[in-house]
């Protein structure tokens, strides 16, 4: 017999829930109740990551600038006037945690990075970790965690996507501490040394993963809850 998926007011229920208890603050309007699955995947997903930091980095999150978090209907520059996620960890030290963030690329960095730029200097990243000190605009030098949210089925083509944002995060080389202890790597093939995982809900996203591991990428199967 097939369980049915929660609804998507139990997801976000469960996601408010989650970043509330692990943040101290409330993760009331983190999702608005008519969103798109893909963007309450992009929620559920978000919960996972704050669970591992915590559980497997041993980091503090704190919910700053606000009581009430809420998640980006479209991307965007880092907004630091805005309530947002502070991740304390025992290595690296402090950063933000956000969502549909825009970051300037290692290519706008070899052609001088010309201003302003232009939309082929810049990506979006559905999940972002990013050094407290990161600039409005921040450069892929920092980015510590990168994060891609498939709630769809996944093809090769979101492969070569996630290869090409690998290349505009960073240069391939001799692995390299990434400053996480277990959770995502702590060790990458990239200078510089962020990591870079994607999500999806289709199983089939596990096959890509021997080959992402070479450049430093993991593909991750994560369903949503059920």
């Amino acid at each position: 017999m097939r369980v049915p998926r929660l609804s998507r007011m139990q997801v976000i229920a469960r996601l408010e829930a989650t970043i509330g208890l692990l943040s101290g603050q409330t993760g009331t309007g983190l999702v608005p109740i008519k969103s798109r699955w893909g963007k309450v995947y992009e929620a559920w997903v978000l919960s996972l990551v704050c669970e591992r930091l915590a559980q497997d980095e041993h980091a503090t999150l704190v919910l700053v600038r606000g009581s009430r978090l809420a998640l980006r209907a479209k991307g965007g520059w880092l907004r630091k006037d805005l309530p947002y996620l502070e991740i304390d960890h025992p290595n690296r030290g402090r950063g933000i945690l956000t969502t549909n963030l825009y970051c300037l690329t290692l290519s706008h960095e070899l052609r001088g990075a010309p201003q302003p730029p232009t939309r082929c200097d810049f990506h979006e990243l559905d999940i972002a970790l990013v050094d407290e000190t990161a600039d409005p605009r921040p450069t892929h030098k920092q980015v510590w965690l990168a994060i891609e949210c498939k709630e769809t089925s996944f093809t090769k083509n979101f492969c070569r996507e996630a290869l090409g944002l690998r290349r505009e995060l960073s240069m391939l080389r001799s692995p390299l501490r990434t400053g996480f202890t277990i959770w995502p790597m702590n060790y990458v093939p990239a200078d510089p040394p962020s990591s870079l995982c994607v999500y999806s809900t289709d199983p089939q996203v596990a096959d890509y993963d021997p080959a992402g591991s070479m450049f430093g990428v993991r593909f991750i199967h994560e369903p949503l809850p059920r």
